[in-house]
């Protein structure tokens, strides 16, 4: 029986460049490049300072993700509104980051527990 991956850690990896678009959109995988498993439960890229651009539209498929952290890395820009697809998001972590969000921002079931510069949105 194959092993499904529910736990990507790449925390502290020195990981640089930009995230890719098809990561979190399993329709681009075939054009852009490879898509993070519908499988994943949690994504841990924080700390990976050179990690940079901003946050990619996400799909739809990944019914399972529960906790995405991006703390520490160099992203940047808006979160895009497509983030509420992923109905069992209950942590995302932004902070040391410079993705903007505002204190009364809402997505889905998230909102923002506390934002200086960006936050950490965890599920009400």
């Amino acid at each position: 029986m194959p092993t499904l991956l529910e736990d990507l850690n790449f925390a502290n990896n020195n990981i640089y460049g930009l995230v890719p678009a098809s990561w979190f959109d399993a329709s681009l995988a075939e054009s852009f490049g490879p898509t993070l498993p519908v499988s994943l439960k949690s994504l841990n890229l924080s700390g990976n300072i050179r990690l940079t651009g901003s946050l990619p539209l996400a799909g739809s498929g990944f019914q399972s993700l529960l906790s995405i952290d991006l703390s520490g890395t160099g992203i940047e820009g808006d979160l895009p509104p497509s983030w509420a697809n992923f109905p069992a998001l209950q942590l995302l972590d932004l902070s040391g980051t410079d993705v903007r969000c505002s204190l009364q921002l809402q997505y889905g079931q998230l909102r923002c527990e506390s934002c200086r510069r960006s936050g950490c949105f965890s599920r009400v």
